[in-house]
């Protein structure tokens, strides 16, 4: 292989790890990212690991420190609600359009997500990355009917932020998911009935009560 072509391979591998496990919340809000122990962990030199850092600054995850290296960016309770805001609006334009313009296939699709989400609900015990994978699953079907990839592009760049602060405020039990599994039938009914009005306002309010619960879990643990 090539040289050059080996050296992006090793940098593609190392930004998506490290991505990930920012995401998942691996590495707590402040904490330095460490290259030493970043190799230990992804077995690869520490040039490929600073090449994917310098990528991850511009995704907003990380930041640079002059002269000091990496590290996770914090949180604060103003950027939460800033971002589930901004995420809400993106998701309720991307829904309307998807309203307008889906076909039965993505009809099909809302059903099927739901359906699949519904499992993992009902299994005991919930594993926590399995629920949060089939809920994107799910909100990604409501809105895939959009016919916009810009739109889309501007989505998924907010939902990674989005997903972070569920992986590290997330509360998954029982109740929650009862109540989970009512408000996203019902968005789902919305949208398959081709009610926009409707499914934004439900979008909302099920947005805005994940936001108080990741914001209790987050400001009990801070």
């Amino acid at each position: 292989m090539n040289p050059d072509a080996l050296d992006q391979n090793l940098t593609n591998y190392c930004y998506k790890n490290l991505k990930e496990w920012i995401i998942r919340g691996d590495y707590a809000p402040g904490e330095k990212l460490l290259i030493a122990k970043l190799k230990e962990r992804l077995k690869v030199g520490p040039t490929p690991i600073r090449e994917a850092l310098s990528r991850l600054t511009s995704s907003g995850l990380i930041f640079a420190e002059e002269n000091k290296g990496f590290r996770v960016k914090p949180i604060s309770e103003s950027e939460i609600r800033d971002l589930y805001q901004t995420f809400n609006q993106i998701e309720c334009l991307a829904l309307r359009q998807a309203i307008e313009l889906g076909d039965t296939a993505w009809e099909a699709g809302i059903v099927a997500s739901l359906y699949k989400l519904s499992i993992i609900e009902k299994s005991s015990p919930v594993d926590s990355s399995s629920w949060l994978q089939r809920n994107y699953e799910f909100h990604y079907s409501l809105i895939s009917g959009c016919n916009s990839p810009y739109l889309l592009k501007v989505r998924e760049d907010l939902y990674q932020h989005f997903d972070r602060y569920c992986h590290l405020g997330m509360i998954v039990n029982k109740k929650s998911l009862v109540l989970n599994h009512q408000e996203h039938a019902e968005i789902a009914k919305a949208a398959i009935e081709r009610n926009p009005d409707k499914a934004c306002e439900l979008i909302a309010l099920h947005l805005k009560g994940s936001l108080e619960m990741v914001l209790e879990k987050l400001i009990k643990n801070s």
